[in-house]
């Protein structure tokens, strides 16, 4: 059996769930240790949930909390020691944990990185160290695995070892939603544009920019989903305007749908968080998958991807340069020439990728 621990609820987690859809479709056991931050009591078969609520994007302010989540795990890693050999850790919230268990019961451990938490330019004490408690783990591990090749070169030089690459793609089935068809094609009728966001609502997105850009242009419709640190801000925003919807936590299926009726897909990533500039996120395979054009900002290699395959919009990062692309008239044209480019690079790049990387990397890490 292998545990895969995942430190949010994982109800969805895009990329988690490939691994598990891999395992189930196998029919190879697995066990998913996961935290509940809602106020709800969570149970599903195979999960083990650490029900307790807690905030995201609150930096060294969750460390309490985080250690009562390291224990969760410890103890859960330990009571089922003789169920498992391989220990699937993702991120490095969920890696201190596991990499102790491993020592002391010789397991072997998966350091999935979800997402490089230290940075070369965080210079206080607590950044580095949780940059040498990072690079350790990575060099440490028995097997690594990375989102993109260029997501190497945030590890220390003396840390860095052969990695194999999953990119962000989600395991895709969109199912059409009636109702979120229906609602949105109802907002064509009174809007130029509709632009979608779906996911973490939290700081250094954009998001606050769009949702002021919006609120002061008529033409443009915003239909965004998710949770986060902002939540409270999307929440008042749509409620002061009728141009700003927000669905709430939405399951993936019903963010596919969202996304996949809008005309743009919003991705910003601010440089003002260093590890941005590595950004690898879901939403671009999303993009390519549904044939959507992205709308991002300059100085990250997803915006160098973009730029170069020709399959989105790259502008400056900031309120107003948000603003001046939003009163642009739309483009029929070209942005029909970027949605097929997009589509026709998931075809021949993407769409079996995943497949073949469960059969023959993964797999090999778990026998």
């Amino acid at each position: 059996m292998i545990i895969l621990i995942r430190s949010n609820d994982a109800n969805p987690d895009p990329r988690l769930q490939k691994y598990i859809n891999y395992l189930e479709e196998t029919e190879q056991s697995f066990k998913v240790i996961a935290w509940n931050r809602g106020n709800g009591m969570l149970s599903k078969e195979n999960y083990i949930y650490f029900n307790h609520a807690a905030a995201f994007g609150l930096g060294i302010r969750n460390i309490p909390k985080k250690l009562m989540w390291f224990q969760f795990i410890i103890k859960q890693l330990w009571k089922n020691k003789n169920q498992y050999k391989v220990i699937h850790a993702c991120d490095l919230d969920t890696a201190i944990p596991a990499y102790f268990v491993k020592s002391l019961l010789n397991k072997k451990i998966i350091f999935d990185v979800f997402d490089w938490i230290s940075s070369e330019s965080n210079k206080s004490l607590f950044g580095k160290v949780i940059s040498t408690i990072e690079n350790r783990i990575f060099k440490k591990s028995d097997f690594t695995i990375i989102c993109e090749e260029y997501r190497i070169n945030q590890v220390s030089e003396n840390a860095r070892r052969q990695s194999e690459i999953l990119p962000n793609i989600p395991d895709i089935r969109l199912q059409e939603d009636v109702y979120v068809v229906s609602k949105i094609s109802h907002q064509r009728h009174r809007f130029e544009k509709i632009i979608s966001y779906v996911g973490v609502f939290d700081i250094n997105r954009g998001i606050e920019h769009l949702l002021q850009n919006i609120a002061n242009n008529s033409n443009v419709c915003l239909n965004i989903a998710g949770f986060g640190s902002l939540e409270n801000e999307v929440k008042y925003y749509a409620e002061q305007y009728d141009n700003i919807i927000y669905w709430g936590k939405v399951d993936y299926n019903t963010g596919l749908n969202i996304m996949n009726n809008s005309d743009i897909i919003a991705a910003f990533y601010y440089l003002s968080n260093p590890v941005h500039s590595f950004a690898a996120p879901n939403k671009y395979y999303e993009g390519l998958f549904l044939g959507k054009a992205i709308l991002t900002n300059e100085g990250t290699k997803l915006a160098e991807k973009i730029k170069k395959a020709n399959t989105g919009y790259v502008i400056e990062e900031g309120l107003s340069a948000i603003g001046q692309f939003l009163n642009l008239p739309l483009d029929v044209q070209e942005i029909e020439m970027k949605n097929s480019n997009s589509k026709k690079l998931w075809e021949e790049v993407y769409q079996s990728y995943t497949a073949s990387f469960m059969k023959n990397k993964y797999q090999k890490m778990l026998d």
